[in-house]
């Protein structure tokens, strides 16, 4: 429910603003960004690690993992997405992402099937805006929840502006994407650095 950084719709609701308020965190910042919807890890640094932290990102060293709860049962147990990205300039949504010119390459694998639904580990060799989401999307599988990729960007539209229904939220299955970013590794100097944040209830109920 936080956003990282401050934006022209949020100032407070930001991991700067809550660290900036807490005296032990002071200096201390987010090292990269996560979604509003996403919960999960995310690694924030202070000098004098900062600077190696941030090339390790830029750089692409940084081996990061995420789990997702989908529609439906994908009929592979592993596969990847090479399918370039860009903006959605049909969608008239702004911020949508959709095929483009920019490389892009997700691997995907399932770790559970419900009824229903899949939890999908995802790891994102490279680094686009909603990667993950589009390349499941594009799987056939989007992410129980997304309001901009599950099929329907009215309620996306509606979101910006108001609470969504009961009703609106039943028909994306969950009141925000089920995407979590589960481990982290960070291969510094003095050695690697590994981060886990275990699948919320939340999330996991939703195979049941």
């Amino acid at each position: 429910g936080l956003a990282v950084h401050p934006s022209a719709s949020r100032y407070t609701a930001t991991v700067t603003h809550w660290l900036s308020t807490i005296e032990r965190y002071s200096g201390v910042k987010p090292a990269h960004r996560l979604d509003v919807e996403t919960s999960g890890v995310l690694v924030c640094t202070r000098s004098p690690s900062e600077y190696e932290i941030g090339r390790l990102f830029a750089e692409r060293r940084v081996t990061k993992s995420y789990l997702a709860v989908v529609e439906g049962r994908p009929e592979r147990d592993v596969w990847t997405v090479d399918t370039p990205l860009g903006f959605d300039t049909q969608s008239g949504i702004r911020v949508k992402m959709g095929r483009g010119d920019l490389p892009a390459q997700t691997r995907f694998s399932v770790r559970k099937r419900g009824t229903h639904r899949a939890l999908v580990e995802a790891q994102p060799i490279t680094g686009r805006q909603h990667q993950i989401r589009v390349h499941l999307q594009m799987s056939g599988h989007p992410i129980t929840g997304d309001k901009l990729y599950g099929g329907d960007d009215a309620l996306f539209i509606a979101s910006r502006t108001r609470p969504l229904t009961p009703d609106e939220v039943a028909r994306l299955g969950h009141d925000r994407q089920a995407l979590h970013a589960w481990t982290l590794e960070l291969p510094l100097a003095a050695g690697v650095v590994q981060a886990c944040a275990d699948l919320p209830e939340e999330l996991d109920s939703l195979l049941k």
